[in-house]
């Protein structure tokens, strides 16, 4: 009997990471851009806080934007201030039924980030 294999779909297709700081609400707003036709897509977020300051970690997706997450970092949110900006890793995980993609970003400037997607197979 002949046997069929489901074609896998290509990966996801990630933007890098943009970054906009936001003065009035301290905080500082991230977001990707994905491409995966007929895929369902789960984004996952995670902070590295900044070394030696472990409560600079008031981040989290924000409601009903799954592509985008916001990390709050003024001194009341639990951040020192040792320069321009905090210097901790934004991770965003992006999960299809085949693929798990990664991206990620530095920092907490106004920016793009570089294209640094790396995907495998789930």
């Amino acid at each position: 009997p002949a046997t069929t294999v489901a074609a896998v779909p290509q990966a996801p297709k990630l933007s890098p990471v943009k970054a906009a700081f936001s003065e009035a609400q301290r905080a500082t707003f991230y977001t990707i851009a994905v491409t995966a036709p007929g895929q369902s897509v789960v984004y996952t977020w995670q902070l590295s806080t900044p070394k030696g300051n472990p409560t600079c970690n008031k981040f989290h997706p924000v409601a009903g934007k799954p592509n985008e997450a916001v990390w709050h970092h003024a001194s009341t949110d639990g951040c020192t201030h040792n320069g321009i900006q905090h210097l901790g890793t934004v991770h965003v995980t992006v999960t299809t039924s085949a693929w798990t993609c990664t991206a990620s970003f530095f920092g907490t400037l106004s920016q793009t980030g570089p294209s640094n997607q790396v995907c495998r197979r789930s």
